[in-house]
Protein backbone atom coordinates (compact mmCIF):
# COMPACT_ATOMS: atom_id res chain seq x y z
CA UNK A 1 0.00 0.00 0.00
CA UNK A 2 1.40 3.25 -1.11
CA UNK A 3 2.09 6.60 1.43
CA UNK A 4 -0.94 8.51 0.22
CA UNK A 5 -3.40 5.49 0.33
CA UNK A 6 -2.45 5.14 3.83
CA UNK A 7 -2.98 9.02 4.62
CA UNK A 8 -6.32 8.96 2.65
CA UNK A 9 -7.60 5.72 4.88
CA UNK A 10 -6.22 7.43 8.24
CA UNK A 11 -8.24 10.83 7.25
CA UNK A 12 -11.37 8.97 6.51
CA UNK A 13 -11.22 6.44 9.31
CA UNK A 14 -8.56 7.87 12.19
CA UNK A 15 -11.19 6.47 14.97
CA UNK A 16 -11.35 2.86 13.74
CA UNK A 17 -8.30 2.71 13.02
CA UNK A 18 -7.50 4.05 16.51
CA UNK A 19 -9.14 1.79 18.05
CA UNK A 20 -7.73 -1.64 16.28
CA UNK A 21 -4.32 -0.04 16.76
CA UNK A 22 -5.28 0.25 20.51
CA UNK A 23 -6.83 -2.98 20.84
CA UNK A 24 -3.86 -4.66 18.81
CA UNK A 25 -1.09 -2.84 21.75
CA UNK A 26 -3.53 -4.59 23.87
CA UNK A 27 -3.56 -8.01 22.72
CA UNK A 28 -7.44 -8.34 22.01
CA UNK A 29 -7.36 -7.52 18.30
CA UNK A 30 -8.50 -10.88 16.57
CA UNK A 31 -7.85 -10.72 12.60
CA UNK A 32 -10.28 -13.02 10.69
CA UNK A 33 -9.48 -14.16 7.51
CA UNK A 34 -12.50 -15.35 5.29
CA UNK A 35 -12.73 -18.19 2.86
CA UNK A 36 -11.41 -16.55 -0.57
CA UNK A 37 -8.38 -14.74 0.79
CA UNK A 38 -5.83 -17.25 -0.81
CA UNK A 39 -8.09 -17.65 -4.21
CA UNK A 40 -5.73 -14.73 -5.26
CA UNK A 41 -2.76 -17.33 -5.32
CA UNK A 42 -4.52 -19.65 -7.90
CA UNK A 43 -6.25 -21.60 -4.86
CA UNK A 44 -10.11 -22.98 -5.59
CA UNK A 45 -13.22 -21.90 -3.97
CA UNK A 46 -14.80 -24.45 -1.36
CA UNK A 47 -17.06 -25.70 -4.73
CA UNK A 48 -14.19 -25.87 -6.65
CA UNK A 49 -12.14 -28.21 -4.02
CA UNK A 50 -15.40 -30.42 -3.86
CA UNK A 51 -15.71 -30.96 -7.82
CA UNK A 52 -12.08 -31.48 -7.97
CA UNK A 53 -12.14 -33.55 -5.14
CA UNK A 54 -15.07 -35.33 -7.24
CA UNK A 55 -13.33 -36.02 -10.33
CA UNK A 56 -9.75 -36.85 -9.38
CA UNK A 57 -9.22 -40.60 -10.69
CA UNK A 58 -8.59 -42.00 -7.40
CA UNK A 59 -12.15 -40.84 -6.17
CA UNK A 60 -14.48 -41.16 -9.62
CA UNK A 61 -17.55 -39.57 -7.70
CA UNK A 62 -18.72 -36.85 -10.38
CA UNK A 63 -22.46 -37.63 -9.92
CA UNK A 64 -21.80 -36.98 -6.33
CA UNK A 65 -21.04 -33.23 -6.90
CA UNK A 66 -23.51 -31.29 -7.59
CA UNK A 67 -26.87 -30.97 -6.10
CA UNK A 68 -29.18 -29.10 -3.91
CA UNK A 69 -27.49 -30.02 -0.64
CA UNK A 70 -23.95 -28.03 1.47
CA UNK A 71 -21.06 -28.44 -0.02
CA UNK A 72 -19.89 -29.73 3.24
CA UNK A 73 -22.82 -32.62 3.24
CA UNK A 74 -21.37 -33.66 -0.61
CA UNK A 75 -17.84 -33.72 0.46
CA UNK A 76 -19.45 -36.12 3.24
CA UNK A 77 -20.83 -37.86 0.42
CA UNK A 78 -17.96 -38.09 -1.73
CA UNK A 79 -15.52 -39.04 1.25
CA UNK A 80 -17.88 -42.60 2.00
CA UNK A 81 -17.76 -43.20 -1.79
CA UNK A 82 -14.50 -43.03 -1.53
CA UNK A 83 -13.94 -44.99 1.48
CA UNK A 84 -16.28 -47.57 0.40
CA UNK A 85 -13.85 -48.36 -2.82
CA UNK A 86 -10.79 -48.17 -0.77
CA UNK A 87 -12.31 -51.01 1.60
CA UNK A 88 -14.21 -53.08 -1.35
CA UNK A 89 -10.55 -53.10 -3.00
CA UNK A 90 -9.03 -54.43 0.17
CA UNK A 91 -11.82 -57.08 0.45
CA UNK A 92 -13.62 -55.74 3.02
CA UNK A 93 -17.82 -55.54 2.48
CA UNK A 94 -18.30 -52.49 4.09
CA UNK A 95 -22.28 -52.72 3.95
CA UNK A 96 -21.92 -55.77 5.75
CA UNK A 97 -21.16 -54.38 9.27
CA UNK A 98 -17.37 -55.45 8.86
CA UNK A 99 -15.74 -52.49 10.75
CA UNK A 100 -12.33 -51.72 9.30
CA UNK A 101 -9.18 -51.72 10.83
CA UNK A 102 -7.16 -49.39 12.31
CA UNK A 103 -4.30 -49.69 10.12
CA UNK A 104 -7.03 -49.67 7.26
CA UNK A 105 -8.33 -46.42 8.72
CA UNK A 106 -5.30 -44.63 8.27
CA UNK A 107 -4.46 -45.87 5.31
CA UNK A 108 -7.46 -44.38 3.79
CA UNK A 109 -7.44 -40.98 5.79
CA UNK A 110 -4.08 -40.40 4.84
CA UNK A 111 -4.85 -41.19 0.92
CA UNK A 112 -7.97 -39.08 1.02
CA UNK A 113 -5.15 -36.18 2.64
CA UNK A 114 -2.71 -36.56 -0.32
CA UNK A 115 -5.95 -36.34 -2.52
CA UNK A 116 -6.87 -33.09 -0.81
CA UNK A 117 -4.14 -31.71 -0.44
CA UNK A 118 -3.19 -32.26 -4.46
CA UNK A 119 -6.63 -30.96 -5.49
CA UNK A 120 -6.27 -27.75 -3.73
CA UNK A 121 -2.77 -26.83 -4.29
CA UNK A 122 -2.96 -27.89 -8.33
CA UNK A 123 -2.97 -24.40 -9.58
CA UNK A 124 -1.68 -22.60 -6.48
CA UNK A 125 0.70 -19.95 -7.33
CA UNK A 126 3.41 -19.28 -4.68
CA UNK A 127 2.44 -18.21 -1.78
CA UNK A 128 4.68 -15.00 -1.53
CA UNK A 129 2.90 -13.54 -4.58
CA UNK A 130 -0.26 -12.97 -2.60
CA UNK A 131 -1.18 -9.54 -3.12
CA UNK A 132 -1.90 -8.51 0.32
CA UNK A 133 -1.17 -11.24 2.97
CA UNK A 134 2.41 -10.96 3.52
CA UNK A 135 1.41 -7.09 4.97
CA UNK A 136 -0.86 -8.66 7.79
CA UNK A 137 1.81 -10.73 9.29
CA UNK A 138 2.67 -8.21 11.79
CA UNK A 139 -0.72 -8.01 12.85
CA UNK A 140 -0.86 -11.15 12.83
CA UNK A 141 2.06 -12.41 15.17
CA UNK A 142 1.02 -9.60 17.58
CA UNK A 143 -2.57 -11.03 17.89
CA UNK A 144 -2.96 -13.42 20.60
CA UNK A 145 -5.62 -15.52 18.17
CA UNK A 146 -5.71 -15.77 14.12
CA UNK A 147 -9.12 -17.18 13.17
CA UNK A 148 -8.76 -18.58 9.31
CA UNK A 149 -11.80 -19.86 7.41
CA UNK A 150 -9.91 -21.30 4.57
CA UNK A 151 -8.27 -24.56 4.32
CA UNK A 152 -4.89 -23.97 2.89
CA UNK A 153 -1.56 -23.00 5.35
CA UNK A 154 -0.89 -19.59 3.31
CA UNK A 155 -0.60 -17.83 6.47
CA UNK A 156 1.24 -20.22 8.20
CA UNK A 157 3.50 -20.58 5.25
CA UNK A 158 4.11 -17.12 5.22
CA UNK A 159 4.99 -16.65 8.99
CA UNK A 160 7.63 -19.10 8.32
CA UNK A 161 9.18 -18.01 5.70
CA UNK A 162 9.33 -14.49 7.18
CA UNK A 163 10.92 -14.93 10.31
CA UNK A 164 11.42 -11.35 12.00
CA UNK A 165 14.96 -12.51 13.42
CA UNK A 166 17.31 -15.50 14.54
CA UNK A 167 15.79 -15.90 18.08
CA UNK A 168 12.56 -17.06 16.67
CA UNK A 169 12.94 -20.64 16.67
CA UNK A 170 10.00 -23.19 16.40
CA UNK A 171 7.29 -22.06 13.91
CA UNK A 172 6.28 -19.37 16.03
CA UNK A 173 2.16 -20.08 15.70
CA UNK A 174 0.16 -22.83 16.77
CA UNK A 175 -2.80 -24.42 14.05
CA UNK A 176 -5.69 -26.02 15.47
CA UNK A 177 -8.58 -27.06 13.60
CA UNK A 178 -10.50 -28.39 16.99
CA UNK A 179 -12.32 -25.90 18.38
CA UNK A 180 -12.81 -28.28 21.67
CA UNK A 181 -9.02 -28.56 22.20
CA UNK A 182 -7.48 -26.20 25.36
CA UNK A 183 -4.80 -23.99 24.75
Amino acid sequence: MNVATQIELLRRYPRAIYHMRAQLAGRKLIPVFGAGTSQSIGLPSWSELVSRIADHQSVGARQLASGSSSQASRIQLIFHHFKRGRMRDSGVDAGIGQPETTVQQRRIDAEWRLIVHECLYRDALPVDRHPYLKSFLGVVRKAPLTVNYNFDDSIQELLDKNRVDEQERGRGFETVWDPTVQF
